[in-house]
């Protein structure tokens, strides 16, 4: 009987592992991209043309794209990601939250011709925020969130 109980109920929990495993899933790429992101700012993230040695952390990189950020409309990059987190923190909107991922992640290539456009090379920092970025806000930009599916 007992291992009748137990089929029946690992037959009724069966229905709900794959959403389990996919919210797990989209949990560890939102931890391991808030750790990129966060790391990314300490990293060389640009190298400046003409000078040897010279570059731009991804902390100086932000605040220089924040002070420009009317003509640089990249500058936003980086409110938007921390208020999107800030949105999934507190579970708020969560049509909000697919809408500050998909901005964001629209804002990621300008970042590209920028640096093309200053004749700087990309390096480590920026390759890593990127990624951050992706892990972070790729999943809810692509597919929405599970629990916003599920309750609605």
């Amino acid at each position: 009987m007992e291992t009748l109980g137990l089929a029946a109920s690992t037959s009724q929990s069966a229905t709900p592992t794959a959403p389990i495993r996919r919210w797990s899933l989209e949990w560890f790429c939102l931890c391991l991209g808030v750790v990129a992101y966060a790391v990314s700012f300490f990293l060389p993230a640009v190298f400046l043309p003409g000078s040897g040695e010279n570059f731009l952390s991804g902390f100086e990189c932000a605040i220089e794209c924040i002070a420009m950020v009317l003509f640089l409309p990249c500058g936003l990059i980086n409110p938007l990601a921390v208020a999107y987190l800030y949105c999934r923190w507190r579970n708020l909107v969560p049509r909000a939250s697919r809408s500050l991922a998909i901005a964001t992640l629209a804002l990621v290539p300008l970042t590209w011709l920028v640096i093309a456009g200053f004749d700087m090379k990309a390096r480590i920092g920026h390759v890593l925020w990127v990624a951050g970025l992706l892990l972070m806000l790729g999943p809810e930009a692509l597919l929405g969130r599970r629990s916003a599916r599920s309750s609605g």
